[in-house]
C-alpha cells in the first residue's frame, strides 16, 4: 500500500497531491471534499467503491478517464502500473466561490475525457515541480479544473451500471434535523455530525437529502444558516456582525455571500424589511 505525499495545500480550500505511484493499492477510505483525480496517459487502474444504489462495484479505467469522487463515497483505487497521478481534495466553499455560489452536483462516482482537464494537471505538476509553487496560480487552475468538471458532470457516464433514486429522507429526518440546525447554528457543522443525528453513514445522509431536497449537504446547510440569518436581521437590536457570529461566519464572509444569494447587502436587507414593516 501507499501514501500520497502532500504537494501543495490551501487550508479548507483545497489539497493537491502530484507523484508517481508504484503498482498499488490505496485502501478504502471517504473524504469529506470532492475527489479529482487525473492520472497520466498510461495509467491502468481499478476504482473500488459504494455506489449511490448501495452495492459494492469495481470499475476498470484507464489513462484518459478522470475519475470524480463526490464528497463522502467509500471508495479504494487498485494502480495496476507505476503512472504519473494528479489528485485534488478540493473543499465545498471554494466550489461554491469558484462557481459564483452554485454547487457542483456530483451524485455517483463518474469518469470523464477531457483533453482540457488532462493538460490543466500536467500544467500543476509542473508548477509544483519547480519547488515554488504560487498559491494565484493553483487558485486559478483548480478553478478551471471545477469549470470543467460542471460542465462535463451532466453528460458524462456514471459509474453506475444504472440509476436508482435514494428514497428522500422522511418529514420526521428533515424536522429533526433542521431543529438540529437551528440550535447548533454557530458551531462548525460538518456532514457527519448531521448524518450522525439521523444514524447514518455521511455517503448514504447526503443521497438521501439530495433526492428530496435536491441540495447537497453543505448547500442545504447554508441555506438553513440563511434562513435564520434573516430571522435575525429582522430584529434591529443585533447588528450585521452580531447575526454573522450568530451563523457560524465572520462578518466579511457572511456579507459576501448573503449578497451574492440575495443581491443585496444585510444593511440594505434590514432597511428594506424595516420600510415594509
Amino acid at each position: 500500500m501507499s501514501r500520497r505525499p502532500v504537494g501543495f495545500s490551501s487550508p479548507d480550500r483545497f489539497l493537491i497531491y502530484a507523484h508517481k505511484s508504484q503498482a498499488t493499492v490505496y485502501p478504502e477510505e471517504a473524504h469529506k471534499e470532492l475527489q479529482i483525480c487525473i492520472p497520466a496517459p498510461n495509467a491502468n487502474y481499478t476504482v473500488h467503491r459504494h455506489s449511490a444504489i448501495g452495492g459494492a462495484t469495481a470499475k476498470r479505467l484507464e489513462g484518459r478517464d478522470i475519475l470524480v469522487i463526490p464528497p463522502n463515497q467509500p471508495h479504494a483505487i487498485a494502480w495496476h502500473r507505476e503512472a504519473a497521478i494528479v489528485s485534488l481534495l478540493i473543499d465545498a466553499c471554494f466550489i461554491e466561490g469558484a462557481l459564483e455560489g452554485k454547487a457542483l452536483d456530483v451524485r455517483d462516482g463518474l469518469t470523464i475525457r477531457d483533453a482540457y482537464l488532462s493538460a490543466t494537471a500536467q500544467r500543476i505538476w509542473d508548477v509544483l515541480a519547480t519547488g515554488h509553487a504560487s498559491l494565484t496560480i493553483l487558485e486559478a487552475l483548480t478553478t478551471g479544473i471545477i469549470y470543467g468538471i460542471s460542465e462535463q458532470a451532466n453528460k458524462s457516464r456514471s459509474l453506475s451500471q444504472r440509476e436508482m433514486n435514494a428514497t428522500p429522507l422522511s418529514f420526521r429526518q428533515m424536522t429533526t434535523m433542521r431543529q438540529y440546525i437551528d440550535e447548533h447554528v454557530a458551531e462548525d457543522l460538518s456532514v457527519e455530525v448531521l448524518a450522525k443525528q439521523l444514524g447514518m453513514s455521511p455517503w448514504h445522509f447526503g443521497r438521501r437529502l439530495r433526492a428530496g431536497t435536491g441540495l447537497s449537504p453543505h448547500s442545504f446547510l447554508t441555506d438553513q444558516r440563511f434562513i435564520y440569518a434573516q430571522k435575525l436581521l429582522k430584529n434591529r437590536s443585533a447588528s450585521v456582525l452580531d447575526v454573522a457570529l450568530a451563523v457560524g461566519m465572520t462578518h466579511s464572509h457572511f456579507t459576501r455571500v448573503f449578497r451574492r444569494r440575495f443581491g443585496i447587502t444585510p444593511t440594505a436587507f434590514r432597511q428594506e424589511e424595516g420600510w415594509r414593516t
